[in-house]
């Protein structure tokens, strides 16, 4: 079972589709990958106006836009050509359980860091830094 519990996955605004329409794997732990995306959607520490967990969505949804250039000015080569990346979807978690989400996402974090994995992770708000610092310290 992986720590992100996609099989239990009810969000609305998640996993419907990879960064870049890289491809979606729900268990990279042990795959290929050298980079993993990781998206957070939670904005429960948002001061003000909430919003923030449509972030990693909305920022999969514009990414489609780039992956059919391939090449980015200034870079003259295609960054799949040289990276190996996976989106492994968003973290899923009790929606309104602050302290769920950390743990899963420390505990996610420190199992990519031990595989080797270098992480890109989307969010949600300034909260989802803290579990990731952890992991990494």
């Amino acid at each position: 079972m992986s720590t992100l519990g996609h099989q239990y996955d009810n969000s609305l605004v998640s996993n419907a589709f990879g960064f870049l329409r890289l491809p979606m794997n729900f268990q990279p732990y042990d795959s290929d990958a050298d980079w993993v995306i990781t998206g957070v959607p939670f904005d429960m520490a948002t001061s003000g106006r909430a919003g923030g967990r449509h972030g990693p969505a909305a920022i999969r949804q514009v990414s489609t836009n780039l992956a059919w250039e391939h090449n980015r000015f200034p870079w003259n080569f295609d960054m799949r050509e040289r990276l190996n990346v996976v989106d492994c979807g968003d973290l899923v978690y009790a929606f309104g359980d602050a302290r769920e989400m950390s743990e899963k996402l420390q505990a996610h974090a420190e199992k990519l860091l031990a595989a080797g994995k270098r992480m890109l992770s989307f969010g949600g708000d300034h909260f989802v830094t803290l579990p990731l610092l952890r992991a990494h310290a």
